[in-house]
């Protein structure tokens, strides 16, 4: 449809639907994967290398898809795109692990698999905590943060170029704390992943301003760096202290909220912005983010001791 030229909102916005659908089908059955492949109590090892190599591509991804888009247009960038998932595919096809081939235990069916799931979640205190932070933040925080950046950007910073430094800034954020995450292993994970999400409040409160470029960037590597320490011990506790049958139902269930909440705050994003401007909004933002860190922390279940390693 870009390629052609006869692309629309709608069109679009229904092919992303799909695309929901298919992530919301592999995230969760990939963080299993990763508890089944990795070494002996190595998890938080291999969450951190996946989280730098997502980071590395990233940055990569952000020069080429610029030199894709000036040179040919952003449906031969789409095209590209489409291209990498393809070799994804072939890739994890070759993918080779003693659970994959274990046969579905007899009488199990998908309302069974969601009672599981659900039970599992409810359990551990724990594991509502972050459910319950991680939705709120995604639709209060994050999701103004992707539709309004971009704006401030666009209408105050000397759009695309600000944008993408941003962005880099972001990525860089996520490397670094990949290798932060490679050699810290705290005992309480899911508190100290909390902790670190007040790091995204800089961000949102810098854009409301908006400040200058050169103050942008490094709040954008810290919001980077957070998202990536939180992530990583966020997954690597559910895969280290959730029996392996359970963890791909109970991530689903995470999953669950966290992307229900997203394009619910992405709509509020933008209603929001025309009802009360887009500082207000920026800055309601970044409150939220410190508010519902410190309301989270001062749950004691958040603070749990839990292993980062498989035995």
């Amino acid at each position: 449809m870009l390629i052609s030229g006869h692309a629309t909102v709608w069109d679009l916005a229904a092919l992303q639907a799909g695309a929901g659908v298919a992530s919301a089908v592999f995230t969760p059955a990939a963080n299993g994967l990763v508890a089944e492949l990795a070494p002996a109590g190595r998890v938080r090892e291999a969450n951190s290398m996946l989280a730098m190599s997502k980071s590395i591509a990233a940055i990569a991804a952000l020069g080429l898809a610029g030199a894709i888009v000036a040179a040919a247009g952003p449906g031969a960038a789409f095209a590209a795109d489409a291209a990498s998932f393809a070799i994804s595919t072939v890739s994890l096809a070759a993918i080779r692990s003693p659970a994959l081939a274990l046969p579905a235990p007899p009488g199990r069916g998908l309302l069974s698999d969601i009672r599981h799931g659900w039970a599992a979640v409810t359990e551990r205190r724990w594991l509502c905590n972050y459910a319950a932070h991680v939705a709120l933040l995604n639709a209060i925080a994050i999701s103004p943060l992707f539709v309004l950046g971009p704006l401030v950007a666009d209408r105050r910073l000397g759009g695309a170029p600000a944008w993408a430094a941003i962005a880099i800034g972001y990525a860089l954020g996520s490397l670094l704390a990949a290798g932060l995450t490679l050699r810290w292993s705290p005992t309480r994970p899911i508190a100290a992943a909390i902790a670190c999400s007040l790091a995204l409040a800089p961000l949102l409160a810098l854009l409301a301003g908006p400040a200058p470029l050169w103050l942008l960037v490094p709040a954008a590597l810290a919001a980077g760096a957070q998202g990536t320490v939180y992530n990583t011990f966020a997954s690597t506790a559910q895969q280290a202290n959730i029996p392996s049958y359970l963890l791909s139902r109970t991530n689903s269930m995470v999953t669950l909220g966290a992307l229900i909440a997203a394009p619910a705050g992405m709509a509020l994003a933008g209603v929001a912005a025309d009802t009360l401007g887009t500082a207000p909004v920026l800055y309601l933002a970044a409150a939220w983010v410190v508010a519902s860190g410190a309301a989270a922390l001062a749950i004691p279940t958040t603070r749990s001791r839990l292993a980062l390693s498989l035995t």
